[in-house]
């Protein structure tokens, strides 16, 4: 997700713009502006619908049809939850010069077992 993020973001800063399934349970490539209209609803909802379409984001650690959706919105408190293994966390706020990636790789989820990232807006 991290390198997900990071190609998102060099595409925005080639073009402004990047080709994204946006839309729920939908395969149709949009041409979206980037960070339109905030950081917020570019990451954690376009960003996340052009993963989960893919159909290729699964949680290892839970296999039930509505508990293998990876990618969540929110920050990276969220991840230290070991009923939350193997989750992606993404925070892109408004007014955030950054993007914040976050997961459990395994329980106790603390400390070497959480993974941060943070991808710089350019």
């Amino acid at each position: 997700m991290v390198k997900k993020v990071s190609l998102v973001i060099q595409m925005c800063n080639l073009s402004g713009s990047v080709s994204m399934m946006s839309k729920p349970n939908n395969k149709t490539l949009y041409d979206i502006t980037c960070y339109l209209p905030n950081n917020r609803v570019f990451f954690t909802d376009y960003l996340f619908n052009d993963m989960n379409n893919l159909d290729t984001w699964k949680n290892p650690f839970v296999t039930t049809a509505t508990g293998d959706v990876v990618l969540q919105s929110g920050w990276c408190k969220y991840a230290t939850n070991g009923g939350q293994v193997g989750y992606v966390w993404v925070n892109g706020r408004d007014n955030m010069d950054h993007v914040t990636v976050c997961t459990c790789t395994k329980i106790p989820c603390n400390g070497s077992n959480v993974s941060e990232n943070k991808i710089y807006l350019d």
